[in-house]
Formats: structure tokens, C-alpha cells, sequence
């Protein structure tokens, strides 16, 4: 799980946002291209009014949450697991509750990017905290 300034990510205009969540790789060995991200973008919505320009605007209640595997690319082993994905501005508890959200099963083999849509972060923005957390939970399937 990683943590990320507030300011950081509510920074003016930011439409994505890509953090480093997880390594995997063989053991005793630190490669920072092994890393599993997770990138969160921000649509933009065009609003327009019948008498002004068009205007566009982030729609940060729709923001998407993806899950890049590429890192299970050369390793051998499981690469099907079922996906959780987490964004909230709690630090996790020990188990699955508010800010997981389940993408299901994925072969990373064959599709290394997870995409879920809906994720509020205009309320995880305007939140108390200083900090917006992510996360995965990786559950090896066979």
C-alpha cells in the first residue's frame, strides 16, 4: 500500500496520476521495472451552455482506477489472480471493507491492465486527511 500527498494528486488540472504499489521479481533482487502500478486517471467532461463556449471540466467523480501487471511479464509463475484494487483516504485495515473495490479475475498474461470505473475522488479529495491511500490484494487463482 502507498500513500499520496493530497496536494500532490489535487494538483491543478491533473488528470493522472501513476504511483509504484507493489514489486514483485525474484527473491534478493531489487528491480525497479518490476513494480505494479497503479494509475489513476480523470476524465474530462465538456459541459456547454446555450450561451457560452464550451467549457471542459474534470469529472473527479468518475475517475478510473487501473491496475498495471506488466511486471508478471518474465517471471514464470501464477500470473491469474483475483483483483482487489483500493483507494480511500484511511490507511487499510486488515481486512477487505470501505475503499476496495473488486475487479475479479485476471490472467496478466494476457491482459497486464485492470480497469475499474466510478472511483469517487472528488470525495477523497475534499476528505480531512492529508493523504489518499492505494492499494492492491492479489489472490492467486488456478
Amino acid at each position: 500500500f502507498i500513500r499520496v500527498a493530497k496536494r500532490k494528486a489535487n494538483s491543478r488540472n491533473r488528470r493522472r496520476l501513476l504511483e509504484d504499489v507493489l514489486f514483485v521479481g525474484s527473491e534478493g533482487v531489487l528491480d525497479t521495472e518490476g513494480a505494479l502500478k497503479i494509475i489513476v486517471t480523470i476524465p474530462v467532461e465538456e459541459k456547454t451552455e446555450k450561451t457560452e463556449k464550451p467549457e471542459k471540466k474534470l469529472s473527479c467523480n468518475k475517475a478510473m482506477l487501473h491496475l498495471d501487471g506488466q511486471a508478471f511479464e518474465g517471471l514464470g509463475g501464477c500470473t491469474r489472480y483475483r483483483v482487489w484494487m483500493y483507494a480511500n483516504e484511511a490507511e487499510p485495515a486488515g481486512e477487505l471493507g470501505d475503499g476496495w473495490h473488486e475487479y475479479g479475475i485476471n490472467e496478466f498474461r494476457e491482459r497486464p491492465l485492470c480497469m475499474l470505473k466510478g472511483i469517487k475522488m472528488g470525495q477523497l479529495l475534499e476528505g480531512s486527511s492529508l493523504y489518499i491511500h492505494f492499494g492492491v490484494w492479489l489472490f492467486p487463482v488456478r
